[in-house]
């Protein structure tokens, strides 16, 4: 075999670049150190392989006791009566916004499947409130409600379901909405209200602006100052270490992901456009959201606007 340093077809720099790991043990001692060069280095640091630690400690094994009686207990009547209060938290608002009926999702799934595409570039139109509304309905709408029996008594208790799975119906992921651009919206952050159907303005522009400024991609990339609103997906840990310990925060991802692609086949449907972006400074986000970055913090973002051949719909 010839030597790698000679390889100049790109098929085989690509197979070198990717495949070969060097342990190097001075490279804790590197000042600028990248992703692909933390990889390639082998380190054995504990810093550098949070990670691989992660994973490590947050596996499942057979007969851990400990774990089952955390789940069995959200099977009881304390469990279930806090699970069917699931969405009642105190908001710290006091402007409530009713939403408007969703804007009919009429094309078919494999359609939407088929179409689906990130859209980085916007028009600068406005998305229409009964759009935005049929977007948080996608995201987390509630689509089905039941009385169920508590265990060891008469009891029942109202049990709400949604459009996106949740580990152990904790949904443990809130959506703060940044309207830049929504037909008939305040500027502003808000919260969406599963249960009430309705926006809570939570901070006016100025905190807007600053949760949406604090995008790491140029306007060039994505068009942030010309979409119409953004999705935070902000998550609770806690919600989940009580039930699942740290493996929950796994599930906690995993939650963000469906609730996501909700939204893309709904915008897909709707004709709008919009991308996913995990490219957003996460502690000016948290503090333009009043989060503490533990207990509430974000986890993903959505920007959704018109797109340049529809950018006549709402003028």
């Amino acid at each position: 075999m010839s030597d790698p340093e000679t390889w100049t077809d790109p098929f085989q720099r690509a197979i070198l670049a990717n495949s070969l790991i060097s342990v190097d043990r001075a490279f804790e001692s590197t000042g600028f150190r990248t992703a692909a060069t933390r990889y390639r280095a082998g380190t054995t640091s504990a810093q550098d392989q949070l990670a691989d630690l992660f994973l490590l400690n947050t596996g499942i094994e057979r007969h851990d006791h400990e774990a089952q009686a955390s789940v069995r207990g959200y099977f009881i009547d304390s469990g279930l009566t806090m699970l069917s209060h699931n969405g009642r938290e105190a908001i710290d608002a006091v402007v409530r916004v009713p939403l408007p009926d969703p804007s009919p999702l009429d094309a078919s799934l494999a359609d939407c499947l088929r179409r689906r595409r990130s859209r980085r570039r916007f028009s600068g139109g406005s998305v229409g409130r009964a759009d935005l509304s049929a977007l948080l309905w996608a995201a987390a709408g509630i689509t089905a409600r039941a009385r169920v029996e508590v265990p060891g008594s008469d009891d029942t208790v109202e049990m709400l379901w949604r459009t996106a799975p949740s580990p152990g119906g904790l949904y443990g992921v809130d959506l703060h909405v940044a309207a830049a651009n929504v037909e008939g919206l305040e500027r502003g952050l808000y919260r969406f209200d599963p249960r009430g159907g309705a926006l809570w303005l939570v901070d006016g522009e100025a905190a807007m602006e600053r949760a949406l400024e604090a995008c790491c991609f140029s306007e060039e990339m994505i068009s942030v100052s010309q979409a119409g609103a953004a999705l935070f997906l902000c998550g609770r840990p806690p919600k989940l270490y009580r039930k699942y310990g740290d493996r929950g925060l796994r599930y906690l991802f995993l939650e963000a992901g469906e609730i996501v692609q909700n939204v893309h086949l709904a915008v897909t449907a709707l004709g709008l456009g919009d991308v996913e972006t995990a490219g957003f400074y996460d502690q000016e986000v948290n503090e333009a959201l009043g989060l503490d970055g533990l207990t509430a913090t974000l986890v993903h973002t959505v920007v959704v606007g018109v797109l340049e051949e529809h950018r006549d719909r709402t003028e």
